[in-house]
């Protein structure tokens, strides 16, 4: 995404182009278009420095923390930012990826809230300290600022982690897992003998348990001693 956008803004400023109408114009056609567009153009190199940065730690910040799902991310975080401005933001072209970036920050952050594990709490806590002052960006501060892009990029990022919240939840790791299937697999040998996983995968290391059934019979009543034979 970073070399889209320098190579594009590269190309701007070399052939002095204006690709403003490529961005999100809501209510309007025309504007559609910019719901993929919009986040590769960038008014000045200013603009576009503001964004790459956030755009490197925070989407390096995602794969590595979410790598399942990271893509899925980028994507959804980047339609419904595109589209919800395109529904209610104002009468103009909005233009650049700060949307992404705050929908990068939202996931993270109430993603790291939301988890059990250490790491991705961590990360949550780095974030909220480098970028915790974009909140103020929500908001309709600056006039040629797009505080719509960023408002629902910001909810764009924290409806994504509220859907994906079960991806981050810890789960036990397997005993393989822990010490290496190559360990596991020599240890049990050890223990139980070669043939222990004839019938076995990974998946089911333990034989399927043997059932017994006990019947119970009562002995007869003993005959009395005096009624008893030599």
């Amino acid at each position: 995404m970073l070399a889209g956008i320098w190579l594009i803004h590269g190309i701007t400023l070399l052939e002095d182009l204006k690709l403003t109408f490529l961005g999100i114009y809501p209510l309007h056609v025309k504007g559609l278009v910019g719901i993929v567009t919009s986040p590769f153009i960038h008014g000045s190199t200013e603009h576009a420095i503001s964004n790459s940065l956030p755009l490197l730690f925070l989407g390096g910040a995602l794969h590595y923390a979410y790598p399942k799902i990271a893509f899925k991310v980028w994507f959804f975080g980047t339609i419904f930012c595109g589209f919800w401005v395109w529904i209610a933001a104002r009468p103009s072209y909005h233009i650049g990826a700060s949307g992404v970036v705050y929908a990068l920050f939202g996931f993270l952050f109430v993603g790291g809230l939301l988890s059990r594990q250490r790491k991705l709490m961590g990360i949550c806590l780095l974030i909220a300290f480098l970028y915790g002052g974009m909140i103020w960006g929500i908001f309709p501060v600056e006039e040629k600022v797009s505080w719509e892009a960023h408002f629902f990029g910001l909810a764009a990022g924290i409806s994504l982690a509220i859907y994906y919240r079960k991806e981050s939840e810890y789960k036990k790791p397997s005993p393989w897992e822990q010490i290496g299937e190559e360990n596991y697999i020599r240890e049990a040998e050890e223990k139980f003998g070669e043939r222990y996983w004839e019938g076995n995968t990974s998946e089911d290391v333990y034989p399927t348990p043997t059932t017994i059934v006990y019947h119970y019979t009562p002995n007869k009543k003993s005959p009395n001693s005096e009624e008893s034979g030599d």
